[in-house]
């Protein structure tokens, strides 16, 4: 979501992750999968679309957490 993407990005703009995984396996249920993981973003605050509520931090870092079961 840039504000000016004369290049959508390409070339001049990178983002970068970092993924914790775990499995968790459950007799006769199946396996549960915890991952955590941090993803960042090198576009600038200035390039960024505003949206509403949340004004120009959707180019920031995040934190995210996900569970999964597999039966």
């Amino acid at each position: 979501m840039l504000q000016r993407p004369a290049n959508f990005g390409a070339g001049n703009d990178s983002w970068w992750g970092v993924n914790l995984t775990r499995d968790f396996t459950i007799e006769a249920m199946g396996t549960l999968t915890a991952t955590l993981s941090y993803v960042q973003t090198s576009i600038a605050h200035d390039h960024c679309v505003p949206i509403a509520g949340r004004g120009q931090d959707i180019c920031g870092a995040r934190a995210l957490a996900s569970l999964g079961f597999r039966f």
